[in-house]
């Protein structure tokens, strides 16, 4: 039996995960993070990148004991390594 879904039906999947069940996207961090990646101005993009980096590096430290918290630190490893390649892609300095 095949299903066919339509595009209304369908589930945003990352790797099986429904990230529309994400809470982590509810946070300022990752607001900053998805700025800055999209920041099309390289002007701004530095400043973009340094806001992002900040929030990111101060919520790994608000959670690093939390074991429930683990899905979100890693989101913020994975985060912080593409803005790393980011920054280096644009050839931007801290």
């Amino acid at each position: 039996m095949n299903i066919i879904r339509t595009h209304s039906q369908a589930r945003p999947l990352v790797k099986g995960v429904d990230i529309r069940n994400v809470w982590h996207r509810n946070q300022p961090w990752y607001d900053a993070y998805m700025a800055a990646l999209f920041e099309p101005n390289i002007h701004q993009a530095l400043e973009k990148l340094r806001s992002a980096e900040k929030l990111i590096l101060e919520r790994e430290r608000e959670i690093h004991d939390d074991n429930s918290a683990f899905a979100e630190r890693r989101a913020l490893d994975k985060a912080l390594e593409a803005l790393r390649a980011l920054r280096l892609c644009l050839n931007l300095q801290r």
